[in-house]
């Protein structure tokens, strides 16, 4: 069953500040990620990647695969580990970014009987000083669909 209508697919094409979005991804990309990165990633992710393999969209900066560019998912994988021990443990997996620096992950540790994800957001501006160290993760997505229908629902939708 797909986790995404094409309404949805369209509103994130259409979304006035969506740019850099490439076409979706093949299956041996996808394939070739998760064994580069060490881990299954969530079928309603790998499913929109397969339309939209990334790229900015309203107020997030997706990660896609196999891009060679700043959105690539591996990149940011090995970029983000090598200062966030959480990442670099494999633990969580960035999938975006916002404008100020935070992150969305996949908590890999926490995985659905249909093996989506939890999605956590990791909050740059707490991680400076080990007295906010309570506030630098926190929960705020089930799952990836959730996530992606939270950012681009039609207000006219219902």
């Amino acid at each position: 069953m797909p986790h995404f209508d094409p309404t949805l697919i369209e509103n994130v094409r259409s979304h006035p500040d969506s740019e850099e979005l490439l076409p979706g991804a093949m299956p041996a990309s996808l394939t070739s990620v998760e064994s580069s990165i060490a881990h299954k990633l969530p079928s309603s992710f790998k499913e929109f990647l397969t339309q939209i393999n990334g790229g900015v969209m309203g107020s997030i900066r997706l990660f896609g695969v196999a891009r060679g560019d700043y959105f690539d998912l591996a990149e940011k994988q090995n970029e983000y580990g090598a200062f966030i021990p959480p990442i670099k443990a494999g633990m969580m997996i960035p999938f975006a970014s916002d404008w100020g620096g935070g992150l969305y992950c996949f908590d890999t540790y926490h995985p659905s009987q249909d093996g989506e994800y939890p999605i956590w957001y990791w909050n740059h501006e707490y991680s400076e000083e080990p007295a906010d160290a309570p506030y630098v993760w926190s929960q705020i997505e089930t799952d990836f669909a959730a996530f992606m229908r939270a950012q681009f629902t039609n207000e006219n939708d219902g």
